[in-house]
């Protein structure tokens, strides 16, 4: 489709090049003009092909999800896109979308921007397992365990569960421990290695102990990035590094004395916090001197797009729905401003090896509040969304409708691929992220959005 289009977008140029050759020079021939020509071609068809979102909430009228799910087709992958964490009226959407795609499409993993070690608490207890400890608290991400909305999606899939054979799955993309806490995750791995091969598991035990307590269970990231040295960093890596490596060597003993889930699960949780070491690598060199901050914030790309992958061999059949933040469902290479560097998103991974099996839907929003310091409890406020940039998408997609609607623009004309393929502005809460609009194959706009309501025991 991304050639398909790039083709048409050269076409359109190249022929209007050679007509500028051919007469006297016109101002309405500049780039500028062809795209806001472009921009006002996609307007007016975007005006008679959007599809106005009945309901946020589940409802009995679903014609809207069903031209939903005709433009995902066949694919066995789709993302849905967060224009913000901690959004009430997306996390609602998302839930109703996906009820939707798991009772009439077959679709059956839900994969979140959660840590895929810690995930494993909740993988059991939507499959109804007795689980110690809180589940919305240390078994995904607070984006969405601390609101009632984020947690609903959870409480439902293990309801549906019960009387549909414990077909649903779900897993964290992420890398584990995040920015703060390294022990949860590594007792994963050092629990699973206890039961098959204990002798490694206290070999591994004491070389990553003397790091872990210097990471300490708050700071992880500050911690490593401030207080290891350059040996210990490197030591880390190569722990494991190693672990893996013994694990591959492994697999037929460890499969036998357990099974074929576990080893899998346990070898990618290794692999997880590999990563998580390379993250925060990327991380400490980007606030760095030259030349390490020309690097990008890719390791934890590659992870999370690993991760997908991974879930998606686990069965044959499986379907995944993966919700994740705009910047990771983008698919294509960017300079960004800020710490993200020479960016390449996690969606651009998946979809060089799924191609057509791989659809995302983007999101943008007209305005509102939300959760300012969302991730720290203590501080968090509700403030006003920032105001869009004047060449930002949601300016465009105003311009289309002021309610909440989807559109499919992989089906636009011709006409307006100039715009579609043009850099712009995407608003976050509180930063701005370039793209063009055709990384993603369709987007949902929200009109006026609220910040997600707080658990009560958050």
């Amino acid at each position: 489709m991304k050639i398909l289009q790039l083709t048409i977008t050269t076409i359109l140029l190249t022929g209007i090049s050679f007509s500028c050759c051919n007469t006297t020079p016109n101002k309405a021939n500049t780039k500028e003009e062809i795209v806001a020509n472009a921009e006002k071609a996609f307007v007016a068809w975007g005006k008679k092909n959007a599809v106005v979102i009945n309901s946020l909430l589940p409802t009995s009228d679903n014609s809207d999800l069903k031209a939903i799910a005709e433009s995902i087709g066949d694919a066995r992958v789709v993302a849905i896109s967060e224009g913000f964490h901690n959004c009430k009226e997306m996390m609602q959407l998302h839930e109703r979308l996906i009820q939707y795609l798991v009772q009439e499409k077959g679709f059956n993993t839900v994969i979140t921007e959660s840590g895929m070690p810690e995930s494993r608490m909740v993988y059991d207890f939507i499959q109804g397992k007795d689980v110690s400890g809180n589940i919305y608290k240390e078994g995904f991400n607070k984006m969405y365990g601390a609101w009632e909305e984020g947690r609903s999606l959870i409480d439902w899939m293990r309801e549906y569960n019960q009387s549909h054979d414990n077909v649903l799955r779900y897993y964290g993309a992420d890398i584990g421990g995040f920015y703060t806490n390294w022990y949860p995750p590594v007792k994963r791995i050092t629990d699973y290695l206890q039961k098959v091969d204990p002798a490694y598991a206290k070999q591994l035990r004491e070389k990553l102990d003397p790091i872990l307590k210097i990471m300490g269970t708050t700071q992880a990231r500050v911690n490593y990035q401030e207080k290891l040295s350059a040996e210990q960093k490197a030591q880390l890596a190569i722990i494991f590094d190693e672990t893996i490596e013994y694990f591959n060597q492994n697999e037929e003993k460890y499969v036998a004395k357990w099974n074929a889930e576990e080893y899998q699960w346990a070898r990618q949780n290794c692999i997880t916090m590999r990563m998580a070491e390379n993250y925060y690598r990327n991380y400490a060199d980007r606030k760095g001197m030259e030349p390490h901050r020309y690097a990008g914030l890719n390791g934890r790309e590659l992870m999370m797009s690993h991760n997908v992958l991974w879930a998606l061999q686990q069965r044959k059949e499986a379907k995944i729905i993966l919700i994740n933040h705009v910047v990771h469902t983008k698919t294509k290479s960017q300079l960004q401003d800020g710490v993200w560097g020479n960016f390449t998103p996690m969606s651009q991974f998946i979809k060089q090896e799924l191609g057509k099996d791989f659809f995302v839907i983007g999101m943008c929003y007209g305005g509102g509040k939300f959760w300012n310091k969302w991730q720290r409890p203590a501080e968090r406020f509700v403030d006003d969304i920032q105001e869009v940039k004047l060449d930002g998408m949601e300016t465009t997609m105003q311009a289309i409708a002021q309610k909440n609607y989807f559109i499919d623009w992989s089906k636009a004309p011709l006409e307006a691929y100039p715009w579609l393929e043009n850099e712009t502005n995407l608003r976050e809460n509180d930063y701005y992220m370039k793209m063009e609009p055709a990384e993603w194959d369709a987007c949902f706009y929200l009109h006026e959005v609220s910040p997600g309501t707080a658990a009560e025991n958050n």
